[in-house]
């Protein structure tokens, strides 16, 4: 897609997404119940349930149901949640003032991701116990379980929007990284190709559309979230000692080498 087109898209599915999210807190809040955070094994055991976890017996320990070491293991888990940000530093191109800027957008963006989060999950632990909550669709089968059938499609619509801006939101830096690297000769001279009259980079959005839906279709959704979160632990460790790395090595002057590289960018 073209820039104009991309970002025309994202505005619109992003103002569906928080219209869902926007009526997923409020019901959560008007049906919550807090008595579903001071849950004890008795009620679980009421439940009829017989789910188990390794991290300890379902229903105890109230607000905290699996102590400290569930905190570390949901905090792993979820740090996909907050590595969207680095769309912001490929989409901006000649920012006048992108010292001040692009941080602030960064901060920006994590602080509102943060608050969604945090007032989506406490709705929806306050809506239905947590032992009840289903990995594979949890938001619309916690309406379900409410006796909201109507508002389970909502959720589900809502929910296939999300699933689609992050496929375009990946896509979008992901074929401009891929462009550059091909042009650097450091992946397949093909993946360089850009269409004439779009001026997209259609090989490598093809290319790598087709490998992230064959991930998604064989994979299973936890495994997806951990391979995610440790390649981006990864990517962002990576990059920090790299740029140690630049802002130290010389290239045959007085000046490192990434100042010499911003001086030909700018004058370019």
């Amino acid at each position: 897609l073209p820039f104009h087109t991309f970002f025309l898209v994202a505005k619109v599915i992003t103002l569906v997404k928080l219209l869902v999210l926007g009526f997923v807190i409020i019901s959560g809040f008007i049906k919550g119940d807090l008595q579903n955070w001071k849950l004890t094994e008795d009620d679980y055991v009421k439940a009829g349930l017989n789910d188990t976890s390794s991290l300890g017996p379902l229903g105890s320990g109230g607000f905290v149901p699996f102590g400290f070491e569930g905190i570390l293991r949901g905090t792993a888990t979820c740090f996909y949640a907050f590595i969207g940000f680095s769309i912001v530093l490929t989409t901006v191109k000649k920012e006048q003032n992108s010292q001040c800027s692009i941080p602030m957008g960064i901060m920006i963006s994590l602080f509102i991701c943060f608050v969604l989060y945090f007032a989506v999950s406490s709705a929806l632990t306050l809506m239905v116990p947590y032992y009840q909550l289903q990995r594979g669709s949890t938001l619309p089968e916690a309406f379900f379980l409410i006796g909201w059938a109507p508002a389970y499609y909502v959720v589900a619509f809502g929910f296939f929007c999300s699933l689609s801006d992050s496929l375009l939101s990946f896509m979008f830096p992901i074929r401009q990284l891929i462009h550059m690297m091909a042009k650097d000769g450091l992946l397949f001279p093909v993946l360089a190709r850009v269409c004439t009259g779009s001026y997209s980079r259609i090989m490598a959005s093809v290319i790598f559309s087709i490998i992230a839906a064959n991930m998604a279709f064989f994979l299973e959704l936890t495994d997806l979230v951990d391979l995610r979160s440790l390649e981006s632990l990864l990517a962002y460790s990576l990059v920090a000692l790299c740029v140690l790395i630049l802002r130290y090595q010389q290239s045959g002057g007085n000046e490192p080498m990434f100042r010499r590289r911003m001086d030909r960018q700018q004058r370019g």
